[in-house]
């Protein structure tokens, strides 16, 4: 009388999923590590530049306007989409404004992951100062327009320079720079008390895609910059799915046997 088969027996390789982040603070290639299973991409479009400040020939405190921020945009893939590798590009931060009259920060540059996930970058602030015969503080810059992705936001806008005569004796900021995601923001300030003539150009922005700062003036000789907006950032967290061993019986990672009984 045959015996019974017993029921196979199949040696797995053990494996576990582990979490890969891989950043990028400069344009390069990407190439996905070996073993993904998905991706998660989040990209931070540049920060615009802050406004300058034009001194002026009254007694006034002038502040310029503040960078926008960069976009956020995210975005999920499955390996085969990124399977042959991506251009990333990541978006300059805007250059400072200088105090030429009519100017202003630098917009922000776009940061990209090939098309999957894309983040614009933030407007530019604008200069403090006379127009013709007026003076006015300079109007923050607008933040980016939402870009692409499966979640995609628009940036914050940075905010007006103050305006104020010194003899009201109070503390004139020049217009912060829009916050990013991450934050960041700068603002700097000129005290007018008793007309001192302070002067200070605008702080750079803190974090990924954050704007930079307007500058301040306080009836100087001095033609204070804008501070220069961050540049943007890219993120991409990786699922990827690793051999680890095998299961102790004596196989070699990777195998997969079954063994089986015939019938005699």
């Amino acid at each position: 009388m045959n015996a019974p088969c017993p029921p196979p027996v199949q040696n797995w390789p053990l494996t576990q999923m582990q979490v890969i982040t891989r950043p990028f603070s400069a344009s390069g290639p990407y190439m996905p590590t070996a073993g993904l299973i998905s991706a998660t991409i989040e990209t931070w479009g540049g920060g615009a530049g802050g406004g300058g400040a034009i001194p002026t020939a009254v007694f006034l405190s002038i502040g310029g306007g503040g960078g926008g921020s960069g976009g956020y945009s995210r975005s999920t893939v499955l390996a085969a989409m990124v399977r042959g590798g991506v251009i990333v590009t990541i978006g300059e931060g805007g250059a400072p404004g200088s105090a030429a009259q009519g100017a202003g920060g630098g917009e922000g540059g776009v940061t990209s992951f090939g098309a999957i996930c894309v983040a614009y970058g933030g407007k530019g602030g604008v200069t403090g100062g006379p127009v013709g015969a007026n003076a006015t503080s300079g109007y923050g810059g607008a933040g980016a327009p939402a870009g692409l992705g499966d979640i995609a936001f628009a940036g914050n806008g940075g905010q007006t320079g103050g305006y104020a005569l010194t003899a009201e004796e109070v503390a004139v900021l020049g217009g912060q720079g829009g916050a990013a995601p991450l934050g960041g923001g700068s603002a700097t300030e000129a005290n007018t008390l008793n007309g001192t003539g302070a002067v200070s150009n605008g702080g750079a922005g803190l974090s990924p895609g954050a704007g930079g700062g307007g500058a301040v003036s306080n009836n100087s000789a001095v033609t204070p910059s804008g501070g220069a907006g961050a540049a943007g950032f890219c993120l991409v967290t990786e699922y990827v799915l690793v051999t680890t061993g095998d299961c102790g019986c004596g196989c070699p990672p990777q195998a997969r046997v079954a063994y089986g009984w015939g019938e005699g």
